[in-house]
Order: C-alpha cells, then structure tokens, then sequence
C-alpha cells in the first residue's frame, strides 16, 4: 500500500502553528485561515468555526462542527453563553458545554486554561503532535514530504490488521509520535498532556428506569427535530435497535424526514431492506432504497489517506455509497447507543470481576500487542474508583467508539452526520440504567424496548434485527462459512 497525502479535505480542520510547508499545502488545497484569541485555526468547507463568548462578551474558545443546543437548536455563527466564566473551569465545561448535543470539538481559550474538548463520544475526531503542538481532525495535516511514509508504523497496522477490520486503540495512530485524543480526555495545549475530565465519579443508579428512558427519548427527538428546523434530513432506518428508538423519538415529525436503507447484497441488509420497507409503508414515512456502490482502487486510496490510515474494513470500498444523499444537508444515524447495551460485559461479569490491560485488550478483539497492551494499561490507570462494568462501559465509549467508530470522521462530509443517540445525558441516561436493563437478550433489551415503546408501540410488532422465524437459524450458519473471521473475533471478545 502505498500513501499519499489526501486530495480533498472536506470538512477537517487544524488547530495551532503548523509548519510553514504544511500549512502552504494546506492554503493552496482550499484552507480558511483565522485566528480565536491568539490561536490559529485551518478549516475546510464545510466544518463550521463558531466562536463562543461568555455573558460579558469576553471571547473564551470556539466550536467546530455542528453543535446543537437544546433550546436553540443548531449552533451557527457566534455562541453566547448565559453565565460568566469562573475559576471552576471543569464545572463550567461540563455544564455550559457539554448540555450541546451534536457532534463537536470545543476549545477553550482562558486566561487559566487552553485546553480541547471532544464531544460525548468524540464523534468528530482528532489527532496531535506533543513535539509540534498542534492538532488536526487526521494525520494526513500534521506531517511533511516523506513523512506520511517514513512516519508510519506499518509494522503495527498489519499485525492490528487494520487493513480488514481493525484499529489502533488507546490513542494510538498509524503514525509514530501522533497520537489521537479519546473521548472524556482533555487535551491541554499547555503541555500537550490528556486529562480525564468525565466521568469524575461513579454514574448513580436510576430508580426509574422508565423515566430515564423517557429522558432519552426526549433527547434523541429534541436532536433530530432542531435538525429539520435547520436543514433537510436523512435518517437510516434498518432492521436494528438504534434505529428504531431514533424513530419512536421522531414520531411527531416523521413526515419532515427521508428514510434511507441501503440495498445491498448481504443478508443484513436483507433483513433492513424488508423491514425498513414494511414499516415505511405501514407508517407513511419517505422512503427510499439507495444501492451499495463499490469505490475503484484509487477512490479506496484516497479514503484510507483522508482518514489518517486509521481505519480499515468494507467501509474502504462502499463509501462512496451515501454520495447518493449528498443533497442532504445531514445524514443522522444510531452510532453511540451501543453505550446502553453493555457491549464488552460477558454473562459472568460482575461489579467485582477483576480487570487489567490483557482482558480489556481481549475484549477489543484484536490481537495481543505490545503497543496496545500498553496503551490500555496507561488508560486503566486513569479508570480508579470505577467498578467493572463501569470500566468495561468505559472501554468501549473511549478504546473503541473513540478510536475506531469516529477515525473515520473525515472520509465522507457530505451530508454532515449526526447521531443524535450522542450526548452527556444520553450517555449519563444510559449507564444509569440497571444492569438487567442494559444487559442484551434475543438481541435487545428492555432498555431500547421501553424506549421504543414511550415514543411509537407499534414499531414494536416488528421484529429488532431478525425475522422471527427459520431464516435466523440458517443466516447464522451463512455468516460463519462467509466470514470466519468475524467468528473468531466474537469469540475473543467473549473468551479472550
């Protein structure tokens, strides 16, 4: 595989003083340049900078991207805060910055901290340079001449199998001496040290696990219909869990949206192909079957480039797919709700079950490696006082959705994505849930079915991710043959 520096960067941005010979390149590829404070920011069309005052109209940081506040809706322009700010920075991030729902980077430029934020599940994506001090959405605006090549840890790459299906957990990157910034971390750009800033304290227990599903149903449709009021909306709509609880939230204005499900030849698809459509016509929704579209070798080297190598598997040759939506202004999707199902818990867990840097590594499903294994024990040095179901929570928002479901940020920016399952009280609704609640069974759980049925009871007499009858059975068998691999991987998860 051979890299190359990208040709388009829709949408990615780098924070900093970088070298004069990147940010020429930077320029002349299409780059806004302007300065916050005393902070030089590069931009691409259509990453949106949005200045952030306080209420005395002091400038403290600005956001990127598309944050959305709960009773304004989509964030543009300039964004005023109600409060001033005060010495208690970590207590004014978590309340002012992080009631946005959205998907953002947050830098705050005060006179006691300059520090960078990612939103609740890092869903816009960056990298940085310690020995340069700056920061961008992927390596690919951090490096120089040979350096995409000579910097890159191709050793690593192919023994994680990134290539495939694997990633670089931990803040580790493709390339040597970057490293990405995982989320509830800050970045402080005074010593270019990451910091836990969430959760500081143990997520309490709901007793009303009805009402916090209520919250969350709230916060998902609050999300979704300032959305509408700001542009034109696709929603996915498949045969899965996060989809439909995304639909039950939209309820009152389902008729303000597009559906989308893609057509493609899989038995997955098959399954949201026929149940995105019964539903669709039972509800009266917009609907539409888009194709799977399959990208050339050299449409597949300049995804890999845009997203910093970090990122591998079918997603590589099918992006060009949403280019179907691309008149949309954004596109939302369910990524963030796997929180609520307790991904990385096995049957045995407990509070009590004993955790360290090789069964979370396992629990990823990658290979065992050096570099990953210690990178996991430097973050779980930072889980103390957590229990383990609390810290398998953890894992799996900040190791994986950090670092594998959002490196991929950048490859497609056109429409916007937002995953409206994302946000602080989102995530703090669902790991307050009971474990019983969380914990899946027949491939959901009474979380997502009291969701469900809050917002839209009759998405319920369709079945979640499956048909409800002998097709199941023979699918699982298909898969197996198909993709052994993917076998073997579950079963690390499981077993290690």
């Amino acid at each position: 595989m051979e890299l190359i520096y990208p040709r388009v960067l829709d949408g990615q941005f780098l924070i900093g003083d970088a070298l004069a010979e990147i940010q020429a390149r930077l320029l002349e590829q299409g780059a806004k340049s302007k300065c916050v404070g005393d902070l030089p920011f590069l931009t691409f069309d259509p990453m949106q900078l949005v200045v952030v005052k306080d209420s005395s109209n002091t400038v403290i940081g600005a956001l990127l991207g598309t944050p959305v506040d709960s009773e304004t809706g989509v964030v543009s322009g300039e964004y005023r805060l109600s409060v001033p700010l005060n010495d208690d920075i970590d207590e004014f991030v978590e309340k002012q910055i992080y009631s946005l729902s959205g998907s953002f980077v947050f830098v705050l430029l005060a006179d006691q901290a300059r520090r960078i934020y990612l939103d609740a599940c890092g869903s816009l994506s960056l990298v940085y340079d310690p020995e340069r001090r700056t920061v961008a959405s992927t390596s690919s605006l951090l490096l120089k001449g040979n350096e995409l090549s000579d910097r890159f840890d191709r050793e690593l790459y192919d023994f994680l199998r990134v290539e495939r299906d694997g990633w670089f957990p931990g803040g580790l990157t493709g390339h040597i001496g970057i490293k990405r910034l995982m989320p509830n971390f800050y970045l402080d750009l005074e010593d270019f040290s990451t910091h836990r800033h969430w959760p500081i304290e143990p997520v309490g227990e709901t007793s009303d696990p009805s009402d916090t599903c209520q919250t969350l149903l709230n916060e998902i449709g609050n999300t979704v219909r300032h959305l509408t009021e700001h542009g034109t909306v696709s929603v996915a709509l498949t045969a899965g869990n996060e989809t439909r609880m995304i639909l039950a939230a939209s309820k009152d204005f389902a008729n303000k949206l597009n559906f989308v499900t893609v057509n493609a030849d899989t038995h997955a698809a098959s399954i949201d192909v026929i149940h995105a459509s019964d539903i669709a016509k039972r509800f009266g929704l917009k609907h539409e079957l888009i194709p799977l579209v399959k990208a050339d070798n050299a449409a597949a080297d300049e995804w890999r480039s845009r997203n910093g190598y970090c990122f591998g598997g079918p997603h590589i040759y099918n992006h060009p797919t949403i280019a179907a939506l691309k008149a949309r202004d954004y596109f939302v999707g369910g990524l963030g709700g796997e929180i609520g199902r307790a991904f990385f818990w096995r049957p045995d867990d407990t509070r009590e079950t004993k955790l360290d840097a090789g069964t979370i590594t396992a629990r990823l499903g990658m290979p065992i490696s050096k570099a990953v294994t210690e990178a996991v024990s430097i973050w779980l040095d930072q889980t103390q006082g957590f229990d383990s179901l609390t810290t398998l929570d953890l894992a799996y928002l900040e190791l994986r959705m950090g670092c594998w479901g959002f490196a991929v940020s950048y490859g497609d920016y056109t429409p916007i994505d937002i995953h409206p399952l994302i946000s602080r009280r989102s995530f703090v609704a669902m790991l307050s849930m009971p474990p019983e609640w969380r914990v899946m069974k027949n491939l959901t759980n009474p979380m997502i079915l009291e969701t469900v049925r809050l917002g839209w009871p009759e998405l319920l007499e369709t079945p979640l991710n499956k048909f409800g009858d002998h097709r199941d059975r023979f699918s699982r068998v298909r898969r197996a043959i198909k993709q052994p691999h993917l076998v073997l991987k579950r079963l690390r998860k499981r077993f290690g």
